[in-house]
């Protein structure tokens, strides 16, 4: 086998690793599944209710326009041009944030930044010099199909004074300066700076003596670790932290500029990132905080064009993680909103799979209960059944929760109350969940103490993952249902017909 020549012109005009990647055809996907009914679909299938999105969406738009915040929208999630569009709506701010450049090249070949949906795309990882070339060519194309939109543009995270190196040398910035924001870190210990460390200062001070290279857009701060909340309370304090980090880096920032640097001018125009989905939910509370009314009016008296950005991104799906963390406000209704944490209803995201064994009694050790019969329709399930489904670590990825198993039942209503609890590859082991379980994390309304049935060999459940970004990252296509259309959604014969096919972008 010949290695490659990398440096050959013919690799060279190869601009995006992601391109010799082919997509499935959406136009074929929908010819072939638009219109049947769940009950028809190959397993495992990884479904998402529009009707919810839709639904969470409008939410997060809300407490942006109640917070006077432009949204950024973290697209990583779903990493498809249709979630996009939900996402930022007609009226959006046409920020986003992608975690991959295939995310990237996407938006632009399917037409969202053409339309005029997404102006302005933040990369989000510390920028590394070896994907330069690519991202070079990506702000190029992104300002060639939006010549008219003063300002859109691709920007980059920095964490390090060699990044700035890095940028300084490449070609393009001779040209056009690269826009970045610079990224802090409060505790989530990913990637970005403490506003306490003297690298912050050092950083502030490498991109003002190359500003003509290096443009400061903003101060950036995650608060990953709000995943560990249990409660809108806990959301709320780490929304309040992210406040006070780039507020804190903001002030190094302003000390460590030089006054005659074009950077120290620009310092009243800086964006302040601040969000997570748990944390961004905390800003639909914000006037009952103290503490965050007073972050936010310091952040308003740093000058009229200091502006304040919430970005989010799982929201519109959710996921077990998600509701664990009783950060987001239910959507019970007009009057009700934020009265009580999300609910299962809330979770756009499910995967259909098949029971393919039925093992009664086999977790217990007793394996002469494995009784050699189905199990009747009518008959309950006790500790110690097992089921074996079609859908394993592939379908579902391995991620865990503060609540049990790799993911819970939701349909049909019978068997609520069973979880994916060893999953194997392609395959995976159903459980109970214990009955304090079912009354303490989650449960639908007047099915608190309903024993599961049984499970039997043939019939197909639909299941709510752990985390729904890994969880689509394993699928190559997601069949869209809308609750809003009529019928139920618990209807056991699973009639629900699918209406659309979302094809997400891979690679990287």
């Amino acid at each position: 086998m010949t290695t490659p020549d990398l440096s050959s012109s013919a690799h060279k005009s190869i601009r995006h690793g992601s391109a010799l990647l082919p997509l499935p055809d959406k136009a074929h996907l929908s010819a072939t599944y638009v219109g049947l009914p769940l009950h028809a679909l190959p397993t495992p299938a990884c479904l998402i209710d529009l009707a919810v999105v839709r639904r969470n969406c409008a939410r997060m738009a809300r407490i942006a326009a109640a917070w006077q915040v432009k949204l950024r929208v973290h697209v990583k999630t779903h990493k498809t041009a249709e979630g996009v569009r939900e996402m930022l709506g007609k009226d959006g701010s046409g920020r986003v944030l992608i975690s991959t450049l295939a995310e990237g090249w996407g938006l632009v070949r399917d037409g969202l930044v053409r339309d005029g949906f997404v102006k302005d795309i933040l990369y989000g990882l510390p920028i590394s010099e070896h994907k330069l070339d690519e991202i070079a060519a990506l702000r190029a194309a992104v300002q060639a199909e939006t010549a008219s939109v003063e300002g859109s543009t691709v920007r980059l995270f920095v964490d390090n004074v060699a990044q700035i190196d890095a940028l300084c040398r490449h070609e393009s910035s001779s040209e056009q300066p690269w826009s970045v924001m610079v990224k802090v870190d409060h505790g989530a210990r990913r990637a970005g700076l403490p506003p306490s460390s003297p690298a912050l200062r050092a950083l502030f001070e490498k991109i003002s003596s190359t500003s003509r290279h290096v443009s400061l857009h903003g101060i950036y701060a995650y608060g990953g670790h709000s995943y560990s909340s249990r409660s809108a309370s806990e959301a709320d304090a780490h929304l309040a932290a992210e406040l006070r980090a780039v507020l804190q880096a903001h002030q190094v920032a302003r000390d460590a500029l030089s006054p005659s640097s074009p950077s120290n001018n620009k310092l009243s125009k800086l964006v302040l990132s601040v969000g997570t989905t748990p944390t961004a939910h905390g800003a639909s509370r914000a006037l009952q905080s103290e503490e965050i009314k007073q972050l936010r009016a310091q952040i308003d008296e740093l000058g009229e064009g200091t502006e304040l950005e919430l970005h989010a991104g799982n929201y519109p799906m959710l996921d077990l993680q998600q509701l664990a963390t009783k950060a987001q406000p239910s959507l019970e209704g007009e009057g009700n909103e934020g009265k009580k944490p999300a609910r299962m209803d809330d979770v756009a995201i499910s995967v259909l799979c098949s029971v393919v064994g039925s093992y009664p009694g086999r977790g217990a050790g007793d394996n002469s209960a494995a009784v050699t019969s189905p199990p009747t329709s009518s008959s309950t399930a006790q500790r110690g059944d097992e089921a074996l489904i079609d859908g394993g670590g592939l379908a579902f990825s391995k991620d865990t929760g503060p609540w049990g198993g790799y993911g819970h039942v939701i349909w049909p209503r019978s068997l609520r109350g069973w979880e994916l609890s060893r999953p194997s590859q392609e395959h995976g082991i159903m459980t109970l969940r214990g009955e304090e379980e079912r009354k303490s994390q989650w449960a639908f309304e007047g099915q608190e103490d309903q024993q599961p049935g049984a499970v039997k060999v043939g019939e197909k459940v639909r299941i709510v993952p752990q985390h729904a970004c890994m969880t689509f990252a394993a699928h190559p296509w997601f069949y869209v249902v809308d609750s809003s259309q009529g019928g139920s959604a618990d209807d056991d014969d699973f009639g629900r017909r699918v209406v659309d096919v979302w094809v997400p972008w891979k690679g990287w």
